[in-house]
């Protein structure tokens, strides 16, 4: 819609007869540059509005600040002058304590004199009494130090007659554990000779007894392979070596159902050193190159338990020589026979003569 020249005019005079309205025209079109340029252009505008926003107070304020200006401008003479009289009274007490403190001066001057004489005459009296003092105290560590000295000494030579004494009393301690340690090293040096001399005697008998096994061995080899020079016509062998001497012994004890677990070991006839058959009639031998009871039981024993299979059995002792003059003896009465150097029993030349059945 346009506005027209009518239309505004109207506006206008609707606007002056409205004061709220006109408020509300005024905070929607008077922006800050606006009212600056018409405070620029309108000046009772802008007194209206400085009269408006300050404050009678305010208002009045250039002309409080010209007024002091006058007063301040009025009253810097006499002010100035007041201050040179200040000053040159300053300077009047300045001389007067200046020439109260020269006398003070003079006055201490005198004082620290007299003082200083004074404290000389007392710095000397005390350096005699240290000098004194310390004269005293030298003579007294001196006497001092002879006496402790001479103690000393009394004390160092006491000390001395005590460690000789103490020294004497262990030489002869000393030489009387070393006599009894050398009494006790030579008791054992002994007992350990004698222990050499019992492990050389031993390992003699060792070698000796491992000879003779050696020989033992050999001997009873030698027994074995040929043993049908000894008994004639049959077989067998040694039970230990021999599978097959062992294979037969096993069935004939399995055939009588004999339990060989329930037989101690050194009974048995399958450790024996020779076995020898002939038909139903066996050999149980023990060779020793010297026979000796042991060897006498031992094929007493290995017999009696080849009896239980049910065959007869002859128990046989085989060596070079006795071993000790009984020992023929003691196996004829265990009923042993034996071949002893060239020397045949009566019933061992019967079982050669035997026919082979």
């Amino acid at each position: 819609m346009a506005l027209t020249e009518s239309g505004l005019t109207e506006f206008l005079r609707l606007l002056e007869g409205d004061e709220t309205l006109q408020l509300d025209f005024a905070r929607a079109f008077l922006k800050e540059r606006v009212v600056r340029k018409l405070m620029a252009l309108d000046p009772e505008l802008r007194e209206a509005f400085r009269s408006a926003v300050l404050t009678e107070e305010l208002l009045r304020l250039p002309t409080v600040v010209a007024e002091l200006d006058q007063f301040v401008r009025q009253h810097a003479a006499e002010t100035d002058a007041r201050f040179d009289r200040v000053e040159q009274a300053i300077e009047g007490v300045r001389e007067e304590l200046r020439g109260e403190i020269q006398g003070v001066r003079e006055e201490l001057r005198g004082e620290i004199q007299g003082v200083r004489e004074e404290l000389r005459g007392e710095i000397q009296g005390v350096r005699e009494e240290l000098r004194q003092e310390f004269r005293e105290g030298i003579k007294q560590a001196r006497q001092e130090f002879r006496e402790g000295i001479k103690q000393a000494r009394q004390e160092f030579r006491e000390e001395i007659g005590q460690v000789r004494e103490e020294f004497r009393e262990g030489i002869k301690q000393a030489r009387q554990e070393f006599r009894e340690e050398i009494g006790q090293v030579r008791e054992e040096f002994r007992e350990g000779l004698q222990r050499v001399q019992a492990e050389v005697s031993g390992l003699s008998n060792w070698r000796q007894g491992e000879t003779g096994r050696r020989e033992g061995d050999q001997y009873e080899v030698y027994i074995v392979a040929n043993a049908v020079t000894v008994f004639g016509d049959g077989e067998g062998g040694s039970p230990r070596r021999d599978y097959e001497v062992r294979r037969h012994l096993l069935a004939l004890f399995r055939e009588a159902g004999v339990d060989l677990t329930t037989i101690e070991e050194a009974d048995s006839p399958l450790v024996a050193d020779l076995v020898w058959w002939r038909g139903n009639r066996y050999c149980v031998v023990e060779i020793s190159v010297k026979v000796d009871e042991y060897d006498i039981s031992r094929a007493k024993a290995r017999a009696e338990t080849l009896k239980l299979a049910g065959v007869e059995v002859m128990p046989v002792v085989i060596g070079s020589a006795w071993a000790y003059e009984d020992a023929r003896d003691e196996a004829q009465e265990a009923g042993v026979e034996w071949r002893v150097g060239k020397e045949y029993s009566q019933g061992l030349i019967e079982y050669r003569r035997s026919q082979t059945v």
